[in-house]
């Protein structure tokens, strides 16, 4: 039985993952799948046309080279299912995700099987799918405790030490049927929840969203964005929804390489995540309590991918009255007046501490530990 989901593919000279992004969506009983093409040069489109032709679910979009929040843009008012899901050409959707999402909407249906209160479906997991047929969990490698790896073939297994203490065999949504789940009822709760951790919640991927909220509402990405514009558009539909369930269950992988953007450097990304804070910051959103550790998590973000990043042609003392410049900012100091640190975990705590102080050299030191330690992962 097909389930009323399109899922949304942006596609920009990806002609050697689509294949693999298109199959693990075909395998997942959905409605359709719109494979969104943004002025591709390469032989995407020619891929695109191959796939079509063996997923009659498969259909194809093009545009002129105008950016992802374009592409996906177009997807939201092209799309025909009640529910969107988004996914990026380089990465895939795990085994059995949609039937995961969709069992979670037939579990919450109210009495007269209406969805109303929740308008969100979400994971609370996103993997990495690294080298062939390994996957870690990010979250276990985040905190630090993910210590062992498994080399597991492609489909078998999945590592989740740290959020289900499992390791998952077979099929999944069998496998994680006892996986527990949040549900978010009250507006500022649900915003304060994705608030207070971004990196982890405030991403488009692996999320279900009702496509009339959207339509209706005129929730669309903001393509002048360069950067936060996933951070944006969430916050945006989740300050117009009723509700959202999260979920333990991975559906979701996501791949990182050292060749994503994580891992670049180009000028101009502080002036970015700048023009996103300034535009959120006109959302309900910012009148949330956890409004100063999402504003302070964006400075840490400036500062990983930007001020202290190892291809910076800036040196060491530069780098560090740039941070300080930074602190100094109306939208970062009124954070740290604001921001209760308590509840972080140590290193983010202790790290923001040090900045609020001014104690500029320890951030940078922890940062370049991190930069290491991600560039570790990417190998």
């Amino acid at each position: 039985m097909k389930m009323d989901v399109t899922v949304i593919i942006p596609m920009f000279n990806a002609e050697k993952t689509i294949g693999r992004c298109v199959k693990s969506a075909a395998g997942q009983a959905v409605r359709e799948i719109l494979l969104v093409d943004d002025g591709s040069e390469d032989g995407t489109l020619k891929e695109a046309g191959k796939l079509a032709l063996q997923f009659p679910e498969v259909r194809i979009l093009q545009q002129k080279h105008g950016g992802v929040s374009r592409a996906r843009n177009l997807g939201i008012r092209k799309a025909r299912g009640e529910w969107i899901l988004f996914l990026d050409a380089d990465d895939s959707l795990a085994e059995g995700a949609v039937r995961c999402l969709a069992d979670l909407v037939k579990e919450h249906r109210t009495d007269n099987g209406e969805n109303k209160e929740r308008d969100a479906w979400i994971h609370d997991l996103v993997l990495d799918l690294e080298n062939e047929g390994e996957r870690v969990c990010r979250k276990a490698k985040e905190k630090g405790n993910c210590t062992a790896r498994e080399n597991i073939a492609e489909g078998t297994g999945i590592r989740t030490d740290a959020c289900c203490g499992r390791v998952v065999r077979g099929n999944m949504p069998a496998a994680l049927a006892g996986c527990a789940c949040r549900y978010f009822a009250e507006k500022h709760d649900l915003l304060n929840y994705v608030l207070e951790a971004p990196t982890d919640r405030l991403t488009i991927h692996g999320w279900m969203f009702r496509r009339c909220i959207c339509t209706e509402q005129e929730i669309f990405f903001q393509p002048e964005l360069r950067l936060g514009e996933d951070s944006d558009w969430v916050l945006r539909y989740l300050s117009a929804c009723h509700g959202a369930v999260f979920t333990e269950r991975p559906v979701y992988q996501y791949t990182i390489s050292p060749d994503s953007a994580v891992h670049r450097w180009k000028p101009g990304q502080t002036e970015g995540y700048l023009e996103m804070l300034e535009m959120v910051g006109s959302t309900p959103a910012s009148r949330e309590r956890n409004w100063p550790l999402f504003v302070l998590t964006n400075l840490l973000l400036i500062l990983t991918h930007d001020t202290f990043h190892p291809a910076n042609p800036a040196g060491r003392r530069r780098q560090i009255r740039e941070a300080a410049r930074l602190r100094n900012l109306p939208v970062f100091a009124e954070a740290f007046e604001k921001a209760d640190l308590s509840g972080l975990d140590g290193k983010k705590r202790i790290v923001l501490q040090c900045m609020k102080s001014g104690r500029i050299l320890p951030v940078w030191a922890a940062v370049k530990i991190r930069q290491m330690q991600n560039a570790g992962h990417a190998k």
